[in-house]
């Protein structure tokens, strides 16, 4: 049985939800009245409805929304304030993202108020604000508007790179050291042109102060201050320049000395100055203006103070001269028991051969084409005293280099002949001698050489040739002198058609104020192999290429470099292995470092070595070439082709013409680097008398690069040449592929 509602209960319950829809309805209405009082531009009314609103419903997105509307609004100038507005938009957003979904769908259709809306309304608040305080053109202002909106990193981004420009321009307008080192280190993080542009002109004022005395206290002062130990970032453009202008004051202010003990210090306490050369030549000319160069006791004196100097064996000559007076090379040994505190241990064991081949170099070693005249006895002798040993074979190699100068093969062969009996007792020379002759009587091959002489470079020395393996490109080394003062830099020929375009050099970070010498390029054209003597020894440097230009010079590390003489390098099997000469220990025959007099040389014993890289990325232990290819003299420039079995090399121990002769080898196995085919000589073709090294071969094989010494009236210089290469000498050719690997 049903019951029906009480007429007092049904009543109270219909009148709840009366006054429940007509409260909601009131929300609703009263919002509706704020918005419209903002239509119709009466922001009083609006902002004084939501204020009432504000003490019912605080947390309603919509109230926020339009509070910022009010004090955002342009036609609100009295109440407009764009802060105060913008925390208006961030508390409508906060509330909105606490909202039901129903109940922001319903806001947007009464209200117009979304997501959209509230975010949109804040950042235009936001740039309104920034262009207000932009407007001011005030650093104080910009910083204080990115205190305000912290939180908005993507207009404190905007206000700082403004902070950056109004600092830059006012650097730029005070242009002075104080204001540009100001802005430096106010704004590290500036805009990285503006820092560099602000820095470079920082450091041309600074450079020009702290150098306008123009001395080398001054540029030395600059260079600690400004170069030495500073870091990339901060080491000024000008160190170079500093560097050089230090090194010729210093050199002036000594050269204005006039004191054989200035340079004396001179030379100790600046021994990689550049100009050391020059010092060595005015001490020597300034001690002998003081004393008698004719006199033994004054060369005695100046060989025992001064027993590095160049022109040390000239003045062992000039003692020579006055003791050889009966043409007997038993003098030689009175010079050793009267000067044995100046010969010392070369002259300490006549009976010893390699002691005796040092005897023989102090008196032959700087003589360039024929034997003098007045020399003829002492070679005679020693022919005749210590034949057959090495000296002996250097000695006539040296009888007959004005016959080959001249090319005059066949006088030379016979004299060679007519000395042949006297090295009879030792199968090695006289094989080297018998071969020799044999390669003067043969007749020779034709060779169609060009010499390459770029254009403007008439009166320098190019040398060094090494191309690219496409051949489009030929690096190479100039030398010139300017003011007494010796620049070798690097240059390179464009292959353009069948010619070589003009020599154009390397970049600043390659070409320096010292000098570089170049030996080997990688197969894809990106590293170059470099040789300074930074240290005293000469080591192997490379220098790689990216997307900016060439690199800095790197010095390679151990154990490719060590504390004796390294270079000559070139890189093989795809820059997976480097070959080079070394002086180190280990090599075929007893230790003579490079530079000093040794085998009618100053080659000392540089054999050929070759060094793997690992798997680590780190170079292995270098394996010496083996006593196929290393004699116990001087070995060097080997260029393996890119067949990865012909070797080139330059060698003063196998039979050639004297000094260093131009060898071919074929590599035996791919998986050792010391067996190898007995070597070749090129032949009286390409070899000279004089010193013949630094050949590259192209990667197809028909041509090979050198350069040679002109000797005429008019010139006396190094030319770089290319030829054909006979084809019994050819390695096999190797195509290259030009082109771009990309992943799939």
């Amino acid at each position: 049985m049903s019951y029906p509602l009480r007429p007092s209960l049904f009543l109270h319950s219909l009148l709840l939800g009366v006054l429940l829809v007509l409260a909601i309805e009131g929300h609703v209405w009263a919002q509706g009245l704020i918005f419209r009082a903002l239509e119709n531009q009466n922001y009083a009314k609006a902002e004084l409805r939501a204020d009432r609103f504000q003490e019912k419903k605080p947390e309603h997105p919509a109230l926020w929304y339009a509070y910022a509307r009010i004090y955002s609004d342009r036609q609100n100038p009295g109440r407009t304030d764009l802060y105060q507005a913008y925390q208006y938009s961030r508390t409508a957003l906060e509330f909105w993202r606490a909202t039901l979904l129903s109940d922001q769908t319903k806001y947007t259709e009464k209200f117009g108020v979304s997501l959209k809306a509230i975010v949109q309304l804040r950042d235009s608040l936001i740039w309104r604000d920034f262009r207000r305080v932009n407007e001011f053109q005030n650093i104080d202002t910009l910083e204080a508007f990115q205190a305000r909106y912290q939180d908005e990193t993507w207009i404190v981004k905007e206000a700082q790179d403004r902070i950056h420009q109004l600092a830059y321009e006012e650097a730029l307008r005070v242009n002075t050291v104080m204001g540009f080192e100001a802005y430096m280190e106010t704004y590290p993080k500036a805009n990285a042109d503006q820092y560099r542009t602000i820095f470079i002109r920082w450091d041309a004022k600074v450079y020009a102060l702290e150098t306008a005395s123009d001395t080398y206290e001054a540029y030395r002062a600059f260079l600690r201050k400004y170069c030495e130990r500073r870091p990339y970032r901060l080491a000024s453009n000008f160190c170079g320049e500093a560097q050089a202008k230090f090194d010729l004051r210093l050199y002036q202010w000594y050269l204005a000395q006039r004191s054989v003990l200035q340079w004396e210090t001179y030379l100790r306490e600046y021994p990689q100055a550049p100009y050391r050369k020059q010092a060595q030549e005015q001490l020597f000319t300034l001690y002998f203006a003081e004393n008698d160069r004719a006199e033994l006791d004054a060369l005695e004196a100046f060989v025992q103070r001064f027993p590095k100097h160049p022109r040390v064996n000239e003045l062992w000559r000039d003692m020579m001269a006055i003791w050889l007076v009966d043409d007997d090379l038993t003098t030689v040994r009175k010079m050793k028991e009267h000067y044995h505190g100046y010969v010392g241990a070369p002259l300490q064991a006549l009976s010893n051969e390699e002691e005796l081949l040092n005897d023989f170099n102090l008196s032959i070693r700087d003589l360039t084409v024929a034997m003098p005249q007045d020399l003829e006895a002492l070679y005679e002798a020693q022919l005749t005293n210590i034949a057959p040993r090495e000296p002996a074979y250097i000695a006539l190699l040296r009888m007959v280099e004005g016959l080959l100068v001249d090319g005059r093969r066949a006088d030379a062969a016979l004299v060679l002949q007519a000395h042949a009996r006297q090295f009879a007792d030792n199968a090695g020379r006289a094989q080297r001698l018998q071969r020799l002759i044999s390669m003067l009587l043969a007749a020779p091959d034709t060779l169609t050489m060009t010499y390459l002489q770029p254009p403007g470079f008439v009166l320098a020395d190019d040398y060094l040739p090494v191309p690219t393996a496409d051949g489009q490109t030929l690096y190479f080394v100039h030398r010139r002198t300017m003011d007494s003062v010796v620049q070798e830099d690097i240059y390179y020929l464009p292959r353009e058609g069948q010619q070589w375009g003009a020599a154009v050099p390397l970049s600043d970070s390659v070409n320096t104020h010292r000098n570089e010498g170049l030996m080997g390029i990688s197969p894809d054209g990106n590293t170059l192999l470099m040789w300074l003597d930074e240290q005293g020894n000469g080591d192997i440097y490379k220098v790689d290429r990216t997307e900016t230009g060439w690199g800095p010079l790197q010095r390679l590390p151990s154990p490719v470099n060590s504390n004796s003489f390294e270079g000559d390098a070139s890189l093989v099997n795809g820059g997976q292995a480097i070959l080079f000469a070394s002086a180190r220990e280990g090599n075929v025959g007893h230790v003579h470092l490079y530079g000093e007099p040794f085998h009618g040389g100053h080659w000392g014993n540089l054999d050929l070595w070759v060094t793997e890289r690992q798997p680590n990325g780190q170079w292995g232990p270098p394996i010496n070439l083996g006593a196929t290819l290393n004699t116990p003299f001087a070995e060097r420039s080997p260029f393996l082709h890119a067949d990865g079995e012909t070797l080139f090399f330059s060698s003063d121990g196998h039979y050639g013409l004297g000094r260093l002769d131009v060898f071919m080898s074929k590599r035996l196995s791919d998986s050792s680097w010391t067996e190898w085919s007995e070597p070749v000589n090129l032949g009286t073709i390409l070899n000279t008398p004089g010193e013949d090294w630094g050949y590259k071969v192209s990667t197809d094989g028909q041509t090979i690069y050198g350069s040679r010494l002109l000797i005429s009236d008019s010139l006396n210089q190094y030319d770089l040449f290319e030829a054909d290469l006979p084809k019994q000498l050819r390695p096999e050719t190797v195509v290259v592929v030009n082109g771009e690997v990309r992943d799939q």
